[in-house]
């Protein structure tokens, strides 16, 4: 009895199983969500956090540390300054955001001065999580800030 015709049956069950379209594919359509959920996640763990201009972590966050922080902790090394971050990553138009995106906005001037991180998409529209300087580190509703919405310029995907 030789063994050679079990071997032979063995390797060609690995290699059909290893061809089966199921093995090793993911079943959501969005392959980078994990990543995005831990990045919302962490930036969840920062809401009530103090506003500190500079700011990147335990005396808290301006608004680009906060991006910063979040994404380098995620291995997503961006600029510091929102000025900078809006040259990364590609621009999307509001109906491809997902959480984790980033919103840019103008306050004062032409330049880009204010980043947030998306936090959830519902009914009720696009919520952010950023660093303002009057309440710090909060998740906010993008409608439904007069403030926020008027001076939203683009969103951008990093992931």
């Amino acid at each position: 009895m030789s063994i050679y015709p079990f071997l032979l049956s063995f390797f060609v069950g690995i290699l059909f199983f290893q061809c089966s379209p199921t093995v090793g594919k993911k079943v959501h359509s969005d392959e980078h969500l994990p990543v995005r959920q831990r990045i919302i996640e962490d930036a969840a763990k920062t809401v009530g956090s103090r506003y500190k201009y500079g700011g990147t972590g335990n005396r808290g966050f301006d608004c680009s540390g906060l991006v910063y922080t979040i994404y380098k902790n995620h291995e997503f090394f961006l600029p510091r300054s929102a000025r900078d971050m809006i040259k990364y990553g590609q621009k999307i138009n509001k109906r491809q955001v997902q959480p984790g995106d980033l919103a840019f906005f103008k306050n004062i001037g032409r330049k880009v001065d204010h980043v947030a991180i998306v936090y959830k998409i519902d009914r009720d529209g696009i919520w952010l999580i950023h660093s303002t300087t009057s309440r710090g580190v909060i998740t906010q509703n993008l409608e439904s800030s007069s403030y926020w919405s008027k001076r939203l310029i683009q969103f951008n995907s990093i992931i």
